[in-house]
C-alpha cells in the first residue's frame, strides 16, 4: 500500500496537470491553465513499471 505521505504530495503535484481539464468551462481565456511539459508521476514508486505490487491484497469489487 502506498504510503500517505507519498499520496499526498502526489496530488499536490498532480493539480497544474489536472487544472487544463477544466479549460473548456472557463469563459476568460486569460484564466485557463497551461498543462506543465513532462511526466507528472516522476518518481512515485508504485506507479513505475517496475514497482513490485506482489505482497498487495487482491480485493474483488462488484459492478453495477
Amino acid at each position: 500500500c502506498p504510503d500517505l505521505g507519498e499520496a499526498n504530495f502526489t496530488a499536490k503535484i498532480l493539480k497544474p496537470w489536472i487544472l487544463p481539464s477544466g479549460n473548456d468551462f472557463i469563459s476568460d481565456p486569460a484564466k485557463h491553465h497551461v498543462r506543465p511539459a513532462g511526466n507528472p508521476v516522476g518518481d512515485v514508486k508504485y506507479v513505475q513499471k517496475t514497482f513490485d505490487d506482489s505482497a498487495w491484497d487482491t480485493i474483488d469489487l462488484p459492478h453495477d
